[in-house]
């Protein structure tokens, strides 16, 4: 049986993707926190992405999902990567 964590009364989000993401996003965080300690300046636009990051981060370290929005945005961010599996491409517009 595939482990589950809820996102909401709705939706369902297998763990293995959860953790997929948060080893993902990891990555994504510390390669933005080199780029802004070798910038000589850095935008408030970047400083932006780079806390949502970090919240995202934080949020599964904390055991919870993105919402529903957040995951389909990661899925496709995410789909062609080696490690992402089919499956966990489920999220429509639709729902």
């Amino acid at each position: 049986m595939t482990s589950t964590t809820l996102t909401d009364s709705r939706h369902a989000v297998e763990e293995a993707f959860l953790a997929f993401l948060h080893d993902r996003l990891s990555e994504e965080v510390r390669a933005a926190a080199r780029r802004h300690s070798a910038a000589e300046s850095v935008s408030p636009v970047s400083e932006r992405g780079l806390r949502l990051l970090d919240e995202l981060v934080r949020g599964l370290e904390n055991g919870e999902a993105p919402d529903h929005m957040s995951l389909g945005l990661l899925t496709v961010a995410y789909g062609d990567h080696p490690d992402f599996l089919p499956r966990w491409n489920r999220w429509t517009p639709e729902d």
